[in-house]
C-alpha cells in the first residue's frame, strides 16, 4: 500500500515537547562515607616491632571500651582483666595497668556520660548535607536536651597530643559526622571528640578547628 503523505495539519498535531531540547539531567547527591576519608590504618612509615605491637595493643583496648556500658566499675575492671587474658595470652603488656587506663577515661567527669547506659554505642546514621549523602557509624553518641555528643575511636599507632596534630583526614572525617548530626538534629549544638585507644587518649575538637572540612 502507498504510503500517505504527511500533512502540515499532521505535523501540527505533535506535541510541542518533541521539538524542545531535553532538560539537563540533575546530578543526585554524591553519598560519602566519612570513615573513608581516615588515613588513621596507613600512610605511615613501616612500622617497628614496637609500634606493631603498640597497635596490636590499641586495638585490643578499642574493644574493651566498646564493651564499657557502665555499671559496676569493680565487675567491669575484671570481666576486662580476664578478657584480655584471653585474647592476649602472650602479655605483650600489663592488662591490669591498661584496664586501669581505660577506667580513667571512662570515669572522668568530663566524659562519664558518654560511657553511662545513657549514651548508645555503633550507632548507623544517614543525612543529606548540602549534596553530599553522608552515612557511617559512630562509636558512641550521647543525645541530650540541648546537645548532641559523640565520640569516635581511633586504634592508629600515632597518638596527637593536641588537636593541632590530628590529621586533615581525620579532622574530614569528623566534620563530616558533625554536619550529618547537626542535619539530624537541628538546632542543637554538636560536640565531637577523638578516644584514641593506644594511649588511651582523649581529644575534643573544637568548631573552629572541623569547620573548613565540613561538606558544601
Amino acid at each position: 500500500e502507498k504510503p500517505k503523505d504527511v500533512t502540515p495539519a499532521a505535523v501540527d498535531t505533535l506535541p510541542g515537547w518533541m521539538f524542545t531540547t531535553a532538560p539537563a539531567e540533575e546530578i543526585p547527591p554524591r553519598p560519602l562515607a566519612p570513615s573513608n576519608l581516615d588515613d588513621d590504618l596507613y600512610g605511615d612509615a613501616p612500622a617497628s616491632a614496637a609500634l606493631k605491637k603498640a597497635a596490636v595493643r590499641g586495638k585490643l583496648l578499642h574493644a574493651v571500651f566498646e564493651q564499657y556500658a557502665g555499671g559496676d566499675v569493680d565487675l567491669f575492671r575484671q570481666a576486662a582483666i580476664d578478657w584480655l587474658a584471653r585474647n592476649n595470652p602472650d602479655h605483650d603488656f600489663d592488662h591490669r595497668n591498661a584496664v586501669d587506663e581505660i577506667l580513667a577515661v571512662t570515669q572522668n567527669p568530663d566524659w562519664a556520660e558518654l560511657f553511662s547506659s545513657a549514651a548508645r554505642a555503633e550507632v548507623p546514621l544517614a543525612a543529606l548535607v548540602g549534596t553530599t549523602v553522608i552515612t557511617g557509624r559512630v562509636d558512641r553518641l550521647l543525645i541530650e536536651d540541648d546537645r548532641v555528643r559523640l565520640i569516635d575511636f581511633k586504634t592508629g599507632r600515632h597518638v596527637p597530643q593536641s588537636e593541632g596534630e590530628v590529621t586533615t583526614p581525620i579532622l574530614r572525617q569528623m566534620a563530616h559526622y558533625v554536619a550529618a548530626l547537626e542535619s539530624i538534629f537541628a538546632p542543637r549544638k554538636v560536640e565531637a571528640a577523638l578516644l584514641y585507644t593506644n594511649g588511651p587518649s582523649m581529644i575534643e575538637l573544637s568548631t573552629e578547628v572541623l569547620a573548613p572540612h565540613k561538606p558544601l
